[in-house]
């Protein structure tokens, strides 16, 4: 058995593993390799597990936080285009051309306004795919309804607090 301390030089190499792009199997090799008792091992392995959904956690609001930038910039390049195209129409031009750049108006293609939709004829609609009702399901099995295609399945799960 190891000392304390190469077991947690074990767990922080596993953990840098993941950073570096190694595969579950190798990991979970690497993982049931280090030896140690029981307890250590769960301690160990909750530890590992909390840091690396700590760090899905901080990938989430990173992946948040620059969707909402992107967006803010999306927004900006439409308002400086939008304020290009009304220089021209003020100045009653098509295009325009510097040493550097040229902006031109373009007739797009025209597009389907939605004025209102109940007005609308329902050959127009476009049928989305069925979904089922699990939860209705679900709740007819325990009845002791017989839903054909459908069976309650239990499993388990690991709970880490």
């Amino acid at each position: 058995m190891s000392n304390l301390f190469e077991l947690l030089i074990s767990y922080k190499q596993l953990y840098n593993k993941l950073d570096e792009g190694y595969s579950i199997e190798d990991l979970q090799d690497t993982l049931d390799s280090i030896e140690a008792d029981m307890n250590t091992k769960v301690d160990n392995t909750v530890g590992l597990i909390r840091r690396v959904e700590a760090d899905t956690d901080a990938i989430d609001k990173e992946i948040k936080r620059l969707q909402a930038l992107k967006k803010q910039k999306n927004n900006f390049i439409s308002r400086l285009k939008q304020h290009l195209q009304d220089a021209l129409e003020i100045q009653q031009k098509d295009n325009y051309r510097t040493s550097t750049n040229y902006i031109y108006k373009r007739n797009n293609q025209p597009n389907v306004k939605i004025t209102n939709e109940t007005l609308i004829d329902k050959a127009y609609r476009i049928p989305q795919p069925d979904k089922y009702d699990k939860k209705t399901m679900k709740e007819d099995i325990l009845a002791g309804v017989d839903v054909e295609g459908a069976e309650l399945v239990s499993s388990t799960s690991l709970v880490v607090k």
